[in-house]
C-alpha cells in the first residue's frame, strides 16, 4: 500500500490550493480530495478498465468519449483531400476488444516525401500508455493509404 498526500495550487486568474490524497493497493487506486471545502470529500477510484467517481455517497462510473478529427490537405487553393476520422476508421487495423476501451487520440504531421504527406493516428486506451500507432499518406493525387506502425 502507497499513500500520498499533496498540496496542488492552481492559478487561472484566481489562485486555489487543492489537498488531495492519493492510495494505491492491490485493488485498484484511489484519489480523494481534502481541501478547499466546497470539493472536500470527493473520491474517485480508478481500476484497469474503468473509473468511478464517488460524492456523498452516490458513485458515478465514467467512460471516455471518441474524438472524430478532421484532416484536410490543400495545394494552394485546391483541396487535395478531406476527411473525417474517428476510431471506426481503424477497426480493419486494429483488433476489436482493444478498439472496444480506445479512442482515436489525435493525428499528427510527421513529414513530406515522395511518397506524399506523412501523418500518424494514435489510437490509445485513456489513462493507459497503450496505443497503436497508424501512418496516413496522402500521396500528390489525394489518395490515402494507411499502415499500422511498429
Amino acid at each position: 500500500c502507497l499513500t500520498v498526500e499533496a498540496a496542488i495550487t492552481a492559478n487561472s486568474g484566481v489562485q486555489v490550493t487543492y489537498e488531495i490524497l492519493f492510495t494505491r493497493t492491490d485493488e485498484g487506486d484511489r484519489v480523494e480530495i481534502l481541501a478547499p471545502e466546497s470539493l472536500a470529500g470527493i473520491r474517485a477510484r480508478i481500476l484497469p478498465d474503468k473509473a468511478e467517481i464517488e460524492y456523498d455517497g452516490m458513485a458515478v462510473e465514467t467512460f471516455s468519449y471518441d474524438n472524430v478529427i478532421h484532416l484536410s490537405v490543400y495545394e494552394g487553393r485546391k483541396c487535395l483531400f478531406r476527411s473525417n476520422f474517428s476510431k471506426a476508421t481503424f477497426e480493419q487495423m486494429v483488433p476489436g476488444e482493444f478498439l472496444s476501451k480506445a479512442i482515436l487520440s489525435d493525428i499528427v504531421y510527421q513529414y513530406c516525401d515522395a511518397r506524399g504527406i506523412h501523418f500518424q493516428a494514435s489510437i490509445c486506451v485513456p489513462e493507459s500508455v497503450s496505443c497503436y500507432a497508424v501512418e496516413l499518406v496522402v500521396d500528390e493525387h489525394g489518395e490515402l493509404t494507411m499502415d499500422l506502425l511498429g
